[in-house]
């Protein structure tokens, strides 16, 4: 099992636990200067697609659980923290863009065919002002949260710990610690829940 690993490695900075190194596959690329990559060790890893740009920064804590991860980090003070013993089952896909931040506490679990996207990629603008009017946002998932298969989480949305997001969902806004989130858009369907793995 490899990790394939390109781009200027000199100009920027890259921390693998060599448990990472011996169980993972997939690749890293850095497009590049002054990014920081730091990758713990993995309980199981499948492929990891990693594209960062200059000056972002992803970090993978320890004791993770990674089915097929696919992250890209571009824009300046772009960021992605993904905490410990988080679980990926299936596909999943986190992008930042123009310096916005992902962040994912300790103890998630985020099912197949998710997406995280901290920006819309592309620019909307005012035509009588020629303001730009989607920015990126951050997405902040606090510790343990599940996130149902196929769902959407998307800039400025903000999730408390204990909560479940419901299968499909697409979430945009901010929620409370033990709620269970459904729907498109996603809102509180119940509060003061839990969940166990």
């Amino acid at each position: 099992m490899t990790v394939e690993i390109k781009g200027n490695l000199s100009a920027n900075t890259l921390v693998l636990s060599e448990k990472f190194r011996r169980y993972s596959t997939g690749s890293i690329l850095f497009t590049g200067e002054g990014a920081r990559v730091e990758i713990d060790g993995p309980v199981t890893s499948g492929d990891i697609a990693l594209a960062v740009g200059s000056h972002a920064t992803v970090t993978i804590g320890p004791d993770c659980v990674i089915g097929r991860l696919s992250l890209n980090a571009f824009g300046e003070g772009a960021r992605i923290d993904i905490g410990r013993e988080v679980g990926f089952a299936g596909i999943v896909n986190l992008s930042t863009h123009e310096g916005g931040r992902i962040s994912i506490g300790a103890r998630c679990l985020i099912a197949g065919d998710t997406v995280f996207s901290a920006s819309d990629f592309h620019g909307i603008f005012d035509v009588a002002t020629g303001e730009r009017i989607n920015l990126a946002r951050d997405i902040r998932v606090d510790e343990h949260v599940w996130v149902g298969a196929r769902a959407m989480v998307l800039k400025g949305a903000n999730i408390g710990r204990d909560s479940v997001v419901g299968a499909g969902s697409i979430v945009t806004g901010s929620f409370g610690p033990n709620s269970l989130i459904v729907g498109n858009p996603a809102r509180v369907v119940r509060a003061g829940v839990c969940w166990r793995h």
